[in-house]
């Protein structure tokens, strides 16, 4: 890990003020990643809950309003979930090692900002929102939208990245590398007295161009 930190910071020292976009223009990109998520469920839904690995893959896209800040809106793929103790209260049961798998697409507008003039490091923020498209689980294998789950999911989301020209004779098309954290504000759990909301962070690289 010291060893990819320490190559980014050599690779994006290479690189001058002539790599940076500048106000009024636009980028577009193309992003894949991997999702670490997990749900802070209250005690009656579970007696204990853990993170599971997935994927993501987005579009976006960047305006700069100014030189040193844009708004970016991404769409996301975004599969999310987690695993841990169940309480079936309706059964009385209790299910160890349940496995469960939110697939979404995520829709975040984020205020970003380069700071510097070479604009190679970047900071987001902003709102997502997130629409349910299925839901499955180990336990009863539904698949289906709804299943007793709130189908829009928002919240905050939170990131920073670093980009840089593939090639000095291609300044506009950039790779980037970047870590997200979102943070869900509502309850997955549609008329319900428990309480569980989504976190996820997530590590990923694309194109920009």
């Amino acid at each position: 890990m010291k060893k990819l930190f320490t190559t980014l910071f050599i690779v994006a020292g290479i690189y001058t003020a002539s790599t940076a976009q500048t106000k009024g223009q636009t980028a577009f990109g193309v992003g894949f990643g991997v999702n670490d998520s997990y749900a802070s469920v209250s005690a009656d839904y579970s007696s204990g809950t853990s993170s599971r690995l997935d994927y993501n893959a987005s579009l976006q896209a960047e305006y700069y309003v100014s030189d040193n800040f844009s708004l970016k809106l991404k769409a996301i793929y975004d599969k999310k979930g987690f695993e841990g103790i169940y309480n079936d209260v309706a059964n009385a049961k209790t299910v160890a090692n349940a496995d469960f798998t939110f697939n979404y697409v995520t829709i975040p507008l984020l205020v970003t900002y380069h700071p510097g003039t070479e604009k190679l490091w970047y900071f987001n923020a902003g709102p997502y929102v997130g629409f349910l498209l299925s839901e499955s689980n180990s336990y009863n294998h539904q698949s289906q939208k709804g299943s007793g789950y709130t189908s829009t999911d928002y919240g905050a989301d939170l990131g920073l990245g670093i980009q840089f020209p593939l090639s000095y004779k291609n300044q506009r098309t950039k790779f980037f590398v970047e870590y997200g954290w979102q943070v869900g504000f509502a309850n997955l759990l549609a008329n319900s007295d428990n309480s569980a909301n989504m976190v996820r962070q997530a590590l990923g690289l694309g194109i920009r161009f």
